[in-house]
């Protein structure tokens, strides 16, 4: 028996359907989830290996193409994707209460902690590049702010706020 996750049918032309190909390969690749199926992660896993299978087949009646192209893993070989849940949500169980991260206007300049949060690149329902940084829990804790045409632009907003970040000074204001 087959269960059926997701399914859409619609018109594209070459340049939308490149683009759909390209966000779905960018999602397998960060290994974050697929957002790019109807602009949500779909709980789908996210495989580390799998067996691909294509098939160019034609229609002798009316000429019709179809191209398929289908990936087949095991449920075993998928990896491990951090919670898809949204900042800013009223459930107390989505904050971390065990959070220990130290006060950071008491942090040592030198001192590098282990980051509890991801940097996800991604394209939006515009179809723009944006980035976001999820924390552990999930929480989206900073993002880009605004879309990007071109993937390599927002990974470049990204990296700097990577290299300008670490040792910026927090200012309080009261």
């Amino acid at each position: 028996m087959e269960e059926r996750l997701f399914e859409q049918t619609d018109e594209r032309d070459a340049a939308e359907t490149a683009a759909l190909l390209r966000s779905l390969a960018d999602d397998l690749e960060s290994g974050t989830g697929f957002d790019a199926l109807a602009g949500e992660t779909l709980d789908a896993g996210v495989p580390t290996a799998m067996t691909v299978d294509v098939e160019l087949d034609r229609e002798t009646e009316t000429d019709e193409r179809e191209l398929e192209v289908e990936l087949l893993w095991d449920p075993a070989d998928e990896r491990e994707t951090a919670p898809t849940e949204t900042a800013g949500t009223d459930d107390p169980s989505a904050t971390d209460s065990a959070d220990t991260t130290a006060d950071p206007t008491n942090a040592s300049a030198d001192a590098t902690p282990a980051s509890q949060a991801t940097f996800e690149v991604f394209q939006d329902r515009a179809d723009e590049w944006r980035w976001r940084l999820r924390h552990r829990n999930g929480n989206i804790v900073a993002d880009s702010g605004e879309g990007y045409a071109r993937r390599k632009d927002a990974m470049n907003g990204l990296e700097s706020v990577q290299r300008n970040a670490p040792g910026a000074e927090v200012e309080i204001e009261e």
